[in-house]
């Protein structure tokens, strides 16, 4: 049985799993947005870049593409 989360993924329909995949990904772009605007303001204040991809855990390619570097 695979359980991810609150749902068992080995029940769910395909249009369930559609379904389920695309909220998750709205989900994901609404977290990874405000992410990205914290990010941007701890940079802003002095935070190094090294240190907020720690915390975030991304990589620093990924962290200067979201402060736009």
């Amino acid at each position: 049985m695979m359980n991810s989360g609150n749902y068992d993924l080995e029940v769910l329909t395909l249009p369930q799993l559609a379904d389920l995949r695309e909220w998750q990904l709205e989900r994901l772009e609404k977290v990874t947005h405000q992410l990205k605007a914290r990010v941007n303001t701890e940079y802003a204040t002095g935070a190094e870049v090294r240190a907020l991809a720690k915390k975030c855990g991304v990589t620093r390619v990924t962290m200067y593409r979201w402060l736009g570097k």
